[in-house]
């Protein structure tokens, strides 16, 4: 079973399964001397974890992540950092059922197939807790990245068919809505619709779609490649990889929808000295290169697949018991903002390569 690594230059490699001993992730790439706090890496973890809210599922994991090499004394060493985060509340009978029938909507069906068999002690290598370790990897690429001027966040924007307005505040404004709102939403009236739809699905025991937002602002200028190695599809791939997710959309769904190109177009002024557009229809990439401008855009999930309604697969009743979330946005957040700092990690690395090189050229060419 391959594909168990993302990043070309920021790369991260992971290990276990949703109910086995738990989880282990080497990170290479790390350039050394940079200054990483634990208690962050942990914090960024906590808003993940199951068990945290009455909207997700029961699980009861403290998620707590163990340093096994590359940071020493707060630093990084220039090492592979490896990691190990341990799986406490496993259930695994909870999924006995899987010997004879398959759940509609999840992968059983296909790693059946393809493996020959499915993971029967839960989701295996498919469940979502594996993003536990994009996480870590994330909140490492944050903290270096946040020296070289780059922010961003992810809010929830919609659950079914309610959806938040956008915001116009900066980053740290929305950020402190965010994190004290019990969905991870910027704007507390969407909220309060939110937690009535969801308390209906619960009581069918059904379950909701939902998306997450994000911002990237301020952003660098000049990061990604032309064709093959756009910035574009890179922030595509890493979020697509993101179990759920169905959907992906760099800019403002409304904008692309209704827009003519004559008003899409950004037109340049001199601002400063350089150039810059007007606007900032085109979300921050041009090219497949970051224009310097913010980067936005959505993610979409599917409802979870886990619902305890009776439901007929294989010609048979099926009821899932166990413990599940009835929507997935609120605990993908941090998710999709990992996977954000990942590959704009990997990126960064990239660029810092070509500078030198570039400086290289100009000093020899003197």
């Amino acid at each position: 079973m391959g594909s168990n690594a993302i990043g070309r230059h920021y790369t991260l490699t992971t290990a276990g399964e949703s109910h086995g001993p738990g989880y282990v992730g080497i990170i290479d790439g790390v350039p050394s001397g940079f200054k990483i706090v634990h208690e962050e890496i942990q914090r960024d973890l906590d808003l993940r974890a199951p068990g945290r809210s009455h909207f997700s599922s029961q699980r009861k994991e403290p998620d707590q992540v163990e340093i096994l090499a590359g940071i020493y004394e707060g630093f990084t060493t220039g090492a592979p950092i490896a990691f190990f985060v341990p799986n406490r509340d496993q259930r695994s009978k909870d999924y006995d059922f899987l010997k004879d029938q398959l759940r509609p909507g999840h992968a059983d069906f296909t790693y059946l197939e393809k493996y020959g068999h499915p993971d029967l002690r839960g989701g295996g290598r498919a469940s979502a807790r594996e993003t536990l370790c994009r996480v870590v990897a994330g909140s490492i690429a944050k903290q270096i990245l946040r020296n070289y001027d780059i922010d961003l966040l992810a809010d929830v924007r919609q659950i079914q068919n309610v959806r938040a307005p956008e915001y116009f505040d900066p980053l740290p404004t929305a950020r402190e809505r965010v994190l004290n709102d019990p969905f991870g939403c910027h704007d507390p009236s969407a909220s309060a619709d939110w937690r009535i739809l969801l308390e209906k699905a619960m009581e069918e025991k059904d379950s909701l779609s939902s998306s997450v937002c994000f911002r990237i602002d301020p952003m660098l200028q000049s990061l990604g490649e032309p064709v093959y190695n756009k910035l574009t599809n890179k922030l595509a791939d890493a979020l697509m990889s993101i179990p759920a997710a169905k959907g992906f959309i760099l800019g403002d769904i409304n904008t692309l929808q209704t827009k003519t190109g004559s008003e899409f177009n950004d037109p340049y002024v001199e601002k400063n000295g350089s150039i810059r557009p007007i606007k900032n229809d085109m979300a921050g990439i041009l090219g497949g290169i970051s224009t310097g401008e913010p980067i936005f855009g959505e993610l979409f999930f599917k409802p979870p697949s886990s619902v305890g309604k009776q439901q007929i697969s294989q010609g048979k009743t099926l009821t899932i018991n166990g413990r599940h979330d009835p929507l997935l946005a609120p605990r993908a957040r941090i998710v999709v903002e990992s996977m954000l700092w990942i590959t704009l990690m990997d990126f960064f690395l990239l660029f810092q390569t070509q500078l030198h090189l570039k400086r290289d050229v100009a000093c020899h060419a003197k």
